[in-house]
């Protein structure tokens, strides 16, 4: 069921976007032909399914072979006792954000093959049907929705854990640079058991307030080894929180 919420901010939306990008219609504008109105519909029909083929297609090569290729590159080199890197669920769960910023511009580029010479007559007669200059307000909204999406593909590219025998090496997610910890830089080591409503949580806090949580994009299969492994480097012991701690 929709939200009460959504039939408040839908038509707010809608004004805004009327008040932002009005359509006005030219003085020598000529109502479309049988057969344009012809291909505009067989293009509404044919571009709804190369959008759905360029979504499914990008979100999977982001997902699948940039995933696999990110991955192999990050191998660490060296004595490595264990690392952690971005489960593939994440990778499909950011990738959708820039593809879909791109789409508009995928439409936009393909009409225009498409249509040829009556592209900017469908552009007048699409604008005038829905209220508002659509083809003009993609270009700020879809525009920062791709770069939105490629900021976060930027983060996600070099997030990682590293753990050594005498340091943790890390690549925070919202971080440009590469931070190394020495295990006396771990502040404490906290466990929180499985509940009904979430699964077990390990969590490792360093003395600069950042701190790594399992159930993250950093998800590690491997916690209860791993975080031994922290807690006798560090000469810390677990934490076991309760429920009502959390």
């Amino acid at each position: 069921m929709l939200s009460p919420l959504f039939f408040l901010l839908f038509p707010l939306a809608m004004y805004g976007l009327h008040r932002a990008f009005p359509f006005r219609r030219p003085a020598d504008y000529v109502e479309p032909t049988y057969e344009q109105m012809g291909k505009y519909t067989s293009w509404s029909k044919i571009s709804g399914w190369l959008l759905l083929l360029f979504f499914a297609l990008s979100v999977y090569l982001i997902g699948g072979p940039l995933r696999d290729y990110r991955v192999q590159s990050l191998q660490p080199q060296g004595a490595v006792v264990f690392y952690v890197l971005p489960d593939r669920m994440y990778w499909y769960m950011i990738g959708w954000i820039p593809v879909l910023g791109l789409s508009a511009f995928v439409y936009t580029w393909l009409t225009k093959i498409y249509l040829g010479v009556d592209f900017n007559s469908f552009i007048t007669f699409y604008n005038q049907k829905v209220g508002y200059n659509a083809f003009k307000a993609v270009i700020p909204l879809c525009g920062g929705f791709a770069l939105l999406g490629f900021w976060l593909m930027f983060c996600l590219w070099n997030y990682s854990i590293y753990a050594y025998q005498d340091k943790m090496v890390v690549h925070w997610f919202v971080s440009t640079k590469t931070k190394m910890y020495t295990y006396k830089q771990v502040k404490k080591i906290e466990f929180t058991p499985e509940t009904q409503k979430q699964g077990t949580e390990y969590t490792v806090t360093f003395d600069d307030g950042e701190d790594w949580n399992s159930p993250t994009a950093l998800e590690d299969p491997n916690a209860p080894r791993d975080f031994a492994f922290i807690s006798k480097q560090s000469g810390l012991k677990i934490d076991t929180l309760k429920e009502n701690n959390r």
